[in-house]
C-alpha cells in the first residue's frame, strides 16, 4: 500500500521566473492590440508636435495652484450667477428652434451693420426722415416684429405675475 503524502511542495516562481512571464504576457497583449497601440502613440506624436503634451506637464505640475486658483475663482459670489445664467441660456436657446434662430441673428447681424454704417455718416436723422422712414417696407417690418416679440414677452411676464 501507498504511503501518505504529509507534505505538499509547492513550488514558487523565482521574482526572475515571474518577471519573464509578465513580460511575455505584455507582449501577447501587445500583438494582439498592435493596431490601437499604433493609432494611440500617433496621437501622443500630435499632441507633442502641438506643444500639448509640454502643456499637459505643465498642467500637471502646477495642479495644485491651479487647483488653488480655481477654487477661489469658484467660490466669488458672482461666478455662481454666471453658472446658473450659462445653464438657463443654455436651455433658452435649447428651446429655440434652430431655423428661427439662425433667421433672427442673421436679422440681428445685417442690423448692427446697417446701423453701424449709418452712425460712421455725420448727418443727423431729422424728425421728418424718421417719418419718412415709418413708409420703409423693411423698417415697418422690423417694428411689427419688435412689437410682436413685446407683446409675447408680456403675456409671459404677465404670466409670472412679474409685470411692473
Amino acid at each position: 500500500m501507498a504511503k501518505a503524502i504529509q507534505q505538499i511542495d509547492i513550488q514558487q516562481a523565482t521574482a526572475e521566473e515571474q518577471q519573464h512571464k509578465d513580460i511575455a504576457a505584455l507582449m501577447t497583449q501587445i500583438a494582439d492590440n498592435k493596431q490601437s497601440i499604433s493609432s494611440m502613440l500617433e496621437i501622443i506624436e500630435q499632441l507633442e508636435a502641438t506643444g500639448a503634451l509640454d502643456i499637459m506637464k505643465g498642467f500637471l505640475s502646477a495642479r495644485e495652484k491651479i487647483g488653488t486658483i480655481a477654487v477661489e475663482q469658484i467660490n466669488q459670489p458672482n461666478i455662481h450667477h454666471t453658472i446658473k445664467n450659462t445653464f438657463y441660456a443654455l436651455g433658452f436657446v435649447g428651446h429655440v428652434e434652430p431655423e428661427k434662430l439662425r433667421t433672427m441673428l442673421e436679422s440681428v447681424q445685417h442690423g448692427i451693420e446697417s446701423a453701424s454704417s449709418h452712425a460712421e455718416k455725420t448727418e443727423k436723422t431729422n424728425l421728418w426722415g424718421l417719418m419718412k422712414s415709418l413708409r420703409d417696407p423693411h423698417v415697418v417690418t422690423a417694428l411689427s416684429t419688435m412689437v410682436s416679440f413685446l407683446n409675447g414677452m408680456g403675456k409671459e411676464l404677465e404670466e409670472k405675475g412679474d409685470s411692473h
